[in-house]
């Protein structure tokens, strides 16, 4: 193990404090993959999406176990619109692994 001064410690410790306070966060793409419907909050009755649908989730990362959902961005061929998942973030990323594919 190497040895490092007191200057370098503090500067590296300071360094990891700024880290940890700027929190993660992820924009993800998905693709529905089949006929499935979304509840809202908002709403009640669900939003039914087909597989030309595509969605936006930004992931925040509070923790990087159990990531938060900040924003869902609801897309069609014709428009998009921010919407709100009645899910909490587990369920709904159970729920996007199921109906959802992945689109880098």
């Amino acid at each position: 193990m190497e040895n490092i001064s007191f200057k370098d410690y503090l500067l590296t410790k300071a360094r990891l404090k700024e880290a940890l306070e700027e929190t993660p966060f992820k924009i993800a793409k998905y693709k529905v993959t089949k006929y499935c419907k979304l509840e809202l909050l908002e709403v009640e009755e669900p939003l039914s999406l087909k597989p030309s649908n595509e969605l936006i989730i930004e992931w925040v990362y509070a923790d990087v176990n159990a990531p938060t959902i900040e924003r869902v961005v609801f897309i069609t061929k014709e428009s998009s619109q921010i919407v709100k998942v009645k899910r909490d973030s587990h369920k709904f990323a159970k729920w996007l692994a199921t109906n959802c594919d992945v689109v880098d």
